[in-house]
């Protein structure tokens, strides 16, 4: 039992270090800010428009990263992976963001994040069951394919820059597109 709890650790932990490799800026969504299934979309497909540059001139705006990940604040019941009913507006536009056929053939990692509140093991082992959740909400409600949809929890370990550990907004849900 306890050397496949150290196994689960391990690959987790190479799963978060391969993960963190792909990603690049993040989109964090707040609470009664619910994104359109066509921005959320535009983000993974980085379909934003590019810059003109000559020989390191730019015209336009300054280029800078665009997000190729979001963040939404998909919200559970206290120490379970039960969705909450506040959450269904996201979860909506994310099951409709699925269904576009721009993104027919694209598969999704779904990334569970806690706050530090509690044990670092039971937070990623919670983390992964709440992006569970949200795959099977996606799959039952959505008719998504779930070989399109990956999951990956990563517990406390990416607590947002400059928020307290226990905020409330480090216990959010990741979406990105992968090969």
């Amino acid at each position: 039992m306890v050397t496949k709890t150290i196994n689960l650790i391990i690959i987790n932990i190479i799963l978060v270090t391969a993960s963190s490799l792909v990603m690049a800026e993040t989109t964090l969504y707040t609470d009664g800010n619910v994104p359109n299934a066509e921005e959320m979309a535009d983000i993974l497909l980085d379909n934003n428009q590019p810059r003109v540059k000559t020989r390191g001139l730019v015209f336009g705006a300054v280029e800078k990263k665009d997000p190729k990940s979001f963040g939404l604040p998909i919200k559970f019941d206290f120490n379970s992976d039960d969705l909450n009913q506040s959450s269904f507006p996201y979860l909506k536009q994310l099951g409709v963001m699925l269904k576009l056929e721009k993104m027919a053939d694209q598969n999704i990692m779904i990334v569970g994040h806690t706050d530090a509140s509690g044990e670092e093991t039971y937070n990623l082992f919670l983390s992964k069951k709440r992006a569970e959740a949200v795959k099977s909400f996606l799959v039952s409600n959505y008719q998504i394919d779930p070989v399109r949809l990956k999951i990956m929890g990563k517990g406390e370990l990416e607590i947002l820059p400059g928020k307290p550990s226990n905020s409330s907004i480090n216990r959010r849900v990741e979406f990105f597109r992968i090969p």
